[in-house]
């Protein structure tokens, strides 16, 4: 089987890359006119027309931004031959965008994909399927290819999904810029981009080595209010960290006071962030 690429980013690249390395042709690619992306060239694949590429490939993935994904499904599968199947990688948008086209289904990896050019992209990645019930043979042929796994779940359920996998994948970056502005004001010498990295990998880490309280670390699940307070403080002058920080500690409460609704301890940090005084 032959796979047709619309799109020249991210997930155009981590699909046709897993394809083609797993033994499958590329029948071509399409990207839009004036596009910078170099995934013909790196896939050593043609440059098609939409039309041309729909007309002649067996699988055509639709790899493009969410925005611009709703109207290029409807057109692609208007124009689609019956036995043609198409599929999209959005997290976020159900398969039905290809309606009334039958043959359809969404692959969305979760994993933070890399920039074109980089090496197995979806090895080992879990790859969550949407879609009837005799598309999920054709996504298992994919994940095969890609040297990953395949998991389902209900179109209803993608918007919940894919707000889980924004908080995985996105804000950890946002948080760490954060952690390296204030440690900038706090006039740490030598602490790099890696050191950063490393503490939250570190953290990362200690989070998956166990499913109860004792992947959480620091003053919230010590129950050190006092120190919360004096954070709080702190960033009083950023009231947009202040309030990530403030909401995200009294989050971390919550989990574990599910497992441990006696904690005293953070029953305290809980009472002192509902206390605070934030704009």
């Amino acid at each position: 089987m032959k796979l047709g690429i619309v799109g020249g980013g991210r997930a155009a690249w981590a699909f046709g890359s897993a394809w083609a390395a797993g033994g499958g042709g590329i029948e071509g690619i399409s990207v839009r006119e004036g596009s910078a992306s170099r995934l013909p060239e790196l896939l050593d694949a043609p440059r098609l027309a939409i039309d041309q590429l729909v007309a002649a490939a067996d699988i055509v993935v639709v790899a493009v931004t969410d925005s611009a994904l709703p109207e290029l499904c409807r057109s692609i599968a208007a124009i689609a031959p019956a036995e043609r199947w198409l599929f999209h990688p959005s997290g976020s948008h159900p398969s039905s965008l290809f309606a009334p086209h039958l043959r359809a289904f969404s692959l969305h990896p979760l994993r933070s994909l890399p920039s074109p050019g980089a090496e197995a992209p979806l090895d080992g990645a879990l790859l969550v399927f949407e879609g009837p019930i005799e598309a999920r043979e054709v996504a298992s042929g994919i994940a095969t290819r890609a040297r990953a796994r395949v998991s389902s779940i209900a179109p209803e359920a993608k918007g919940t999904y894919h707000a889980a996998a924004v908080l995985a994948a996105n804000y950890p970056a946002a948080l760490l810029s954060m952690c390296e502005l204030l440690l900038r004001d706090a006039g740490v010498e030598g602490v790099g981009s890696d050191d950063i990295a490393a503490l939250a990998i570190s953290a990362i880490e200690n989070w998956g080595r166990s499913n109860d309280s004792r992947r959480f670390t620091g003053p919230v699940v010590r129950g050190d209010a006092d120190i919360v307070r004096k954070h709080l403080d702190l960033l009083s002058d950023r009231p947009t960290m202040q309030s990530v920080y403030a909401s995200l500690a009294l989050e971390l409460c919550e989990i574990v006071l599910q497992q441990e609704p006696q904690n005293t301890r953070v029953r305290r940090v809980r009472e002192a962030l509902l206390a605070a005084s934030l704009p």
